[in-house]
């Protein structure tokens, strides 16, 4: 019994790690996207937060690998904060919508962008996070 209470009580404390870090990165992807919605770039701000998304988780995995940062921390920033951060579906709607306006132009440089930055933005942090690990 007392190890299952255990195993609860760990799963409950992850759960709040998660919890916790999605309610902070949600709030700041709202704020980003307000901060650019009157400038009329929604599409900058969703590539701004998944870059800069990339760049972070590839910094804290790297230091996860090499065991730099704990594990709740691992919870608490890459799959809770930077969870709700970063936004896959956003980047998707955009692009249809960019294909539904014919913006082709803007649909080549963002998707790709995105794609390519991502990349390089995980590469970079990974390159940072086993340096500090």
């Amino acid at each position: 019994m007392s190890g299952n209470f255990r195993k609860m009580k760990q799963a409950m404390l992850s759960a709040w790690y998660v919890g916790s870090g999605g309610f902070l990165g949600a709030i700041s992807r709202y704020a980003v996207t307000m901060l650019f919605t009157p400038l009329g770039n929604k599409e900058l701000a969703t590539l701004l937060v998944n870059i800069v998304g990339a760049v972070l988780l590839g910094g804290i995995m790297g230091m996860a690998q090499t065991k730099a940062v704990s594990p709740r921390i691992v919870l608490f920033f890459a799959t809770g904060y930077l969870g709700a951060l970063t936004t896959f579906s956003t980047f998707v709607l955009e692009v249809m919508m960019l294909w539904n306006a014919r913006q082709f132009w803007k649909l080549a440089w963002y998707g790709v962008g995105t794609l390519v930055l991502g990349l390089l933005g995980v590469m970079l942090g990974k390159r940072l996070g086993d340096m500090l690990g």
